[in-house]
């Protein structure tokens, strides 16, 4: 491969490819990535699922523009190269396959669109913008002082 990233791209096609090839018993299964080419070229006609793709990122064609970029797949190359594996095929059951037909969603194995970044506020919370001067260029106070904001503008799970 010419980069690093085509390397490690085309590492978690094989791998997916083997994966899917090994649970529906096809020898040479494709993996389609997208919402319909999933569900017509592979969940329905090889009976199979997907499970653990991270919920972080969204279920699309690794060489789309706006695909999912090098930090998420090294993600998915880590959950397929794991002792077992936490991203696999699994045979779908008949409620999965008649939902799916019904319902490409269904049997989506992750989000279709990231999911959008929180309102955090302005950045200039708590400045002040302008310096109020006197008549004679003496600089008029503010009423109170403006420390901002106290706590942080994003709070994590830890």
């Amino acid at each position: 491969y010419k980069t690093d990233q085509g390397r490690i791209r085309g590492s978690v096609r094989t791998l997916m490819d083997s994966s899917l090839a090994d649970t529906s018993g096809v020898p040479h299964a494709k993996m389609h990535y997208g919402l319909l080419p999933f569900r017509d070229c592979v969940a329905v006609p090889l009976e199979v699922v997907l499970v653990g793709w991270p919920v972080k990122y969204s279920f699309a064609n690794l060489s789309n523009k706006g695909a999912p970029g090098m930090k998420a797949l090294r993600a998915m190359l880590i959950l397929l190269q794991a002792t077992p594996p936490q991203l696999y095929f699994v045979k779908a059951t008949e409620d999965q396959l008649r939902a799916a037909r019904f319902d490409a969603r269904s049997i989506c194995p992750g989000p279709l669109f990231p999911a959008p970044e929180p309102r955090l506020g302005n950045d200039n919370i708590g400045k002040r913008l302008k310096i109020w001067r006197s008549d004679n260029g003496v600089v008029i106070p503010p009423r109170h002082v403006r420390d901002g904001p106290k706590s942080a503008k994003k709070i994590t799970d830890e």
